[in-house]
């Protein structure tokens, strides 16, 4: 067996591991057995075959969620070189040892994927739960490779169940986590947060123009990008507001005083008018004052907070929680108390490689800020953007200017969409009431052994799902078809006990429009289309292995197709 050798981490964290075979880096941290061997070592030999080098970690002995070493796990991904495997490196951990891997990611560790298991909500604070949501995705990226597979599918108990990986594997693909990019061990003084979102929100379009980056919300949009010396600015200009002046999207754009001072010129000549000013502000340690009447958000806070939060912002509060639970949770929202009740709040996100982006105060309130310097990672760099009185504050507690940044802005003549194309659905009341509406009048009931799992409509047809991988785009393209063909009006997708979305089926799915959300096909869930009103949609039996289509005008457009694709009807109703 191979010998533990011991790494003890900058700020003193004493790790033990153990080292096996050579190939692409698989680290394995453990979790709440006393140590690997009682979880990983059976594992080891396979995987080894299968060419991984596996380097199992033990962590302290003082487990507490509060306690796992983020840095510490950092610092041995650095001794290990992982980073420097061109094959890339893979991470896994269970119980605490996944807590610990999920927020090794979002602290800046960048593993071609991560599997995790063992968490529940009672294993940290609540700024940590939008980081236990995630931890139930499989974070990864695109393509076959980057999907579960037996090979990291570790067979211990609790741990990647066939039931566990399918419900992994939907809601990763239904939501999306941001990527964070490599640590970076020194920053110039003038650097800036990157300027291009982590992962497309939810309804968007990113698109990239040289070194512009736009961002489609369907309601407005925005336009970042570096330096822009050496470029034809007219020509770049008017280019990104066809862009927008084709999609009928307000426009924000951002520029920094220290870069291409002669683009103010240009977005004026194009018709743009000038916004906002203000300071963008750095911090590498933040000398705030605590106070006690500032606490973590509840849900009960929501009302509140929106309400207070809808001034102007570097990021407004509405996109945080238009882009889902994930984001949301994963910000650390505080609130300010005065005698109980809410009057003050402010949101920071964690923005991958030390970095803490501040997305807005909504007053003076300096206590915030001393809780973002608790809570942030060590040595984590903070950046902000304000002017006035708020300027002064974060001047005083340990912010110095680095530039100041203008927007410079454009109306379409036409008003925007009030919406984005695509909303994500998950503890809302309207997500509650679509699927208690399922629940009333399509008699839903969850089985692995009674089907069907509804009580199929009048004029339904069901068919057995036979088609394999390369029938699945068919199968999709068939209903998506018929679903368009009904009508322009909304529609929701629901994925039973994961998030849903409620969607325009005219504003996603082509070419400069985000993906048609959901699939037809139940991978391993329940998954239904449908509109409001329930009068016709689809019904996916991951156990029965059955579609069933319901409503007249539906069943119209899709079955002759869907006969030709699955063969002949189980039933009708």
């Amino acid at each position: 067996m191979t010998a533990r050798e011991h790494f003890r981490a900058p700020d003193g964290t004493l790790l033990t591991y153990r080292d096996f075979g050579e190939g692409r880096p698989l680290v394995l941290f453990a979790g709440d057995s006393d140590d690997t061997a009682d979880l990983w070592l059976p594992h080891v030999d396979p995987l080894v075959a299968r060419g991984h080098r596996v380097i199992l970690v033990d962590l302290p002995d003082e487990r507490s969620p509060a306690r796992a070493p983020t840095a510490a796990g950092l610092a041995l991904l650095d001794h290990l070189d992982t980073a420097d495997d061109p094959a890339g490196y893979d991470l896994g951990g269970h119980g605490v040892g996944a807590l610990l891997v999920v927020r090794m990611v979002f602290a800046g560790a960048t593993p071609h994927r991560v599997i995790v298991a063992g968490l529940s909500v009672d294993v940290a604070s609540r700024e940590e739960l939008g980081r236990l949501r995630a931890s139930m995705l499989v974070l990864t990226t695109p393509g076959p490779d980057g999907q579960v597979e037996g090979g990291l599918n570790l067979t211990v108990p609790d741990f990647a169940s066939p039931q566990v990986v399918a419900a992994i594997s939907g809601f990763f693909d239904a939501t999306p986590v941001r990527p964070c990019p490599p640590r970076r061990r020194t920053r110039p003084a003038d650097d800036a947060w990157p300027r291009r979102p982590w992962s497309t929100p939810i309804g968007a379009v990113v698109e990239h123009d040289g070194p512009v980056t736009r961002v489609h919300y369907g309601t407005h949009g925005t336009v970042e990008h570096p330096d822009l010396t050496g470029v034809d600015l007219s020509d770049l200009v008017e280019r990104q507001l066809r862009h927008f002046a084709d999609r009928g999207e307000p426009v924000e754009w951002k520029t920094y005083a220290h870069e291409t001072p002669d683009l103010p010129e240009h977005l004026l000549a194009a018709g743009f008018t000038p916004g906002w000013e203000r300071s963008v502000l750095v911090a590498d340690e933040i000398t705030a004052p605590p106070n006690r009447d500032v606490r973590d958000l509840r849900n009960e806070d929501l009302p509140e907070v929106r309400r207070l939060a809808g001034g102007r912002h570097r990021t407004p509060f509405a996109d945080i929680e238009t882009d889902g639970p994930v984001r949301l949770w994963d910000a650390n929202v505080q609130v300010v108390l005065e005698r109980g009740r809410v009057v003050g709040a402010g949101w920071a996100e964690p923005a991958g490689g030390g970095v803490v982006v501040i997305g807005g105060l909504t007053g003076l309130w300096p206590q915030v800020l001393a809780e973002w310097a608790r809570w942030a990672e060590r040595n984590s760099t903070f950046f902000a953007e304000a002017d006035g009185e708020l300027r002064d504050v974060l001047l005083d507690v340990g912010f110095r200017e680095v530039v100041t940044a203008r927007s410079y802005h454009w109306t379409p003549p036409r008003p925007p969409a009030a919406t984005r194309p695509v909303v994500l659905q998950f503890d809302q009341p309207e997500h509650d009431e679509i699927w208690h509406r399922v629940d009333r009048r399509l008699g839903f009931r969850p089985s692995v052994r009674a089907f069907p799992g509804i009580t199929e409509p009048p004029g339904s047809v069901t068919w057995h799902l036979n088609v394999g991988e390369d029938g699945l785009d068919e199968l999709q393209s068939v209903v998506v078809a018929g679903l368009r063909e009904i009508g322009g009006e909304e529609l929701y997708w629901l994925d039973w006990q994961h998030v849903g979305y409620r969607f325009e089926p005219d504003r996603v799915g082509r070419p400069g429009q985000p993906p048609w959300p959901g699939s037809a096909y139940p991978d391993g869930d329940y998954y239904l289309y449908l509109p409001r009103d329930l009068r016709f949609g689809t019904f996916g039996h991951p156990w029965e292995h059955t579609l069933c289509v319901f409503g007249e005008s539906l069943v119209a457009h899709v079955e002759e197709a869907l006969n030709k694709l699955l063969g002949p009807p189980v039933r009708r109703s």
